[in-house]
C-alpha cells in the first residue's frame, strides 16, 4: 500500500487508475470535473472501469 491507496496489485487488476494523492481527493470528493481527472489521469487495462471509477463520489462523515 503507498499512500493509502493499493499498488502493488500486478496483473491481477482488471483496471488500474495512476494519478497523484491530491488529483484523487479532488476527483472523489467532485472537486475537478470528470473531463479534467480523465485528462490528469493514466488508465491502463479495461478503460469502460477505469472511467466509471473516475466518476465515483467518496462520501467523508
Amino acid at each position: 500500500m503507498k499512500n493509502g491507496f493499493f499498488s502493488d496489485v500486478g496483473e491481477k487488476a482488471t483496471a488500474r487508475i495512476s494519478l497523484s494523492s491530491n488529483e484523487a481527493w479532488k476527483i472523489f470528493t467532485k472537486g475537478l470535473p470528470f473531463e479534467k481527472a480523465l485528462a490528469s489521469a493514466k488508465l491502463d487495462g479495461d478503460i469502460i472501469l477505469a472511467e466509471a471509477a473516475l466518476r465515483m463520489v467518496t462520501v467523508m462523515a
